[in-house]
């Protein structure tokens, strides 16, 4: 088959799988697959379009050659990428392989992974493996992560997140370049900023538009997730252009106090507290009916809305309409469609705008809202900024009822979102004076590294079990 035709079939085969035409979806996906049989992703929805016909065995052989194949290609990142297709089969899918067809030695994670362990067999075991056969492939490492988070073993997960990082970095030192990328956000999950920074020099040494541009975006990461925030703005308005929306936006933020605003329930009674902030940012808002009668908890303000994609898609025109309605000065999605959309719906005085923070899809993962937001508003010099309602999903509920029309799986959502990266990421910018939380989030944040694992363990151990683990209070009723 021609090229042309499998990118054809692709399209095609992707537009049924979404109309839910699973016939059509199969047939054209497996004529896509001929056509590119290592891309990846059309593997992966091939698979998904034969899981929905009740075709598992077929499916599960399709999900096989995939994993497979990732793990023989270098740890490129991107939505379409080895790393993050593995990924998904885990968060998504919940699917399972013994990893002894991958590499025998193996052998020892498959047997925790169904039998009697504990989260401190995990840890030991990837140690063990990780000192006995340093050269493992890096999506192996990260298909351990996932279903050892599925399975409540945090420890086990964040060591074999970092065990993949590991193996980037020895990649990338030993001269792969596709590798590189991965390489500087394995050092930065280490807390091996000088290396990540050498690294970081090392792509834009290749000089070209792109290298500089990846180098300077990885910069940031880097320099962020130090707490250096003076150099990373700096970095920001001298590497990358100057648009009129940006620099609107920091004339907004400059030099004042922020109140990130999450969607977390809590009884905390910091309402008042949260509309004294010269600004007030929130997710995913809809309007000023979610807060009619939480306003003791959420505040009642609203300045600016980052937005994702999803509820976007999902509550578009009555968002908008609320928008335009209520004034809120400014609106941040985080596509840039959706910004070119927004702008052209709604009237001038809302200024809207692309966040600046990048999903690095195959190893840090989407990210956290909450992570994001912080990282795009530290990026505009706020005086200080203080999250509230927000807690990493380790409560009882993860948002209001009227913030999501659905359930959330929350170890789809760890795994996807990386809660580590999240985590070590607001716990280093709290610990240099950047942010600050509501009594929840700060308790939390201020945890020991191996005591946040736990508390992860235990929310994922309890998502797969009845019951439900509330955290949050479980930290509150300790302080008293």
């Amino acid at each position: 088959m021609a090229a042309s035709e499998g990118s054809e079939a692709l399209r095609e085969g992707l537009r049924l799988l979404d109309e839910k035409d699973n016939v059509g979806a199969e047939r054209l996906l497996a004529r896509a697959v001929d056509a590119y049989p290592h891309d990846l992703i059309t593997r992966f929805y091939l698979g998904i379009s034969l899981r929905k016909l009740k075709k598992y065995d077929e499916s599960d052989r399709q999900f096989s050659i995939l994993l497979r194949e990732a793990c023989r290609l270098p740890p490129v990142l991107g939505y379409n990428g080895a790393p993050h297709c593995v990924l998904r089969l885990v968060a998504q899918l919940s699917w399972s392989m013994d990893l002894t067809a991958i590499d025998p030695s193996f052998a020892t994670i498959d047997g925790l992974l169904t039998g009697d362990a504990t989260d401190a067999d995990a840890v030991d075991a990837v140690r063990d493996l990780q000192g006995r056969q340093p050269g493992l492939p890096y999506s192996a490492w990260l298909y351990v992560y996932a279903r050892f988070l599925r399975r409540g073993f945090g420890g086990g997960a964040f060591a074999a997140k970092s065990a993949a990082g590991r193996v980037a970095i020895t990649l990338a030192t030993g001269g792969d370049r596709a590798a590189a990328p991965a390489a500087v956000l394995g050092a930065v999950y280490l807390g091996e900023f000088e290396l990540a920074h050498q690294l970081c020099d090392r792509i834009a040494a290749e000089g070209g538009r792109k290298a500089v541009g990846q180098a300077h975006a990885l910069r940031l990461e880097v320099l962020l997730s130090e707490g250096r925030v003076e150099e990373a703005v700096t970095l920001r308005r001298t590497a990358f252009k100057q648009r009129a929306e940006h620099q609107r936006y920091e004339a907004f933020i400059k030099g004042r106090s922020v109140a990130l605003v999450g969607p977390a329930p809590n009884t905390l009674g910091n309402g008042r507290e949260i509309d004294r902030h010269d600004v007030v940012a929130r997710t995913n808002y809809q309007g000023a009916f979610q807060f009619l009668d939480k306003s003791e908890n959420f505040g009642s303000r609203t300045d600016v809305s980052y937005y994702n994609r999803l509820q976007i898609g999902r509550s578009g025109a009555e968002i908008v309409q609320n928008l335009a309605d209520e004034g809120i000065p400014f609106v941040v999605a985080r596509k840039k469609s959706a910004a070119l959309d927004l702008r052209a719906k709604l009237p001038a005085s809302v200024a809207v705008r692309k966040w600046w923070a990048r999903r690095w899809w195959g190893y840090f993962g989407n990210g956290f809202a909450f992570r994001h937001i912080i990282f795009d508003l530290l990026l505009f010099s706020p005086e200080r900024i203080t999250v509230f309602n927000g807690d990493f999903f380790l409560g009882e509920k993860p948002h209001f009822p009227s913030y999501w029309s659905t359930e959330i799986d929350v170890v789809r959502s760890y795994i996807m979102h990386d809660v580590f990266e999240c985590f070590l990421f607001m716990k280093r910018l709290k610990e240099a004076g950047q942010i600050d939380g509501d009594a929840v989030l700060e308790q939390i944040i201020d945890l020991p590294v191996e005591d946040f694992l736990a508390l992860v363990s235990r929310r994922c151990a309890a998502a797969t079990q009845t019951g439900v683990v509330n955290a949050s209070e479980d930290l509150l009723a300790q302080d008293a």
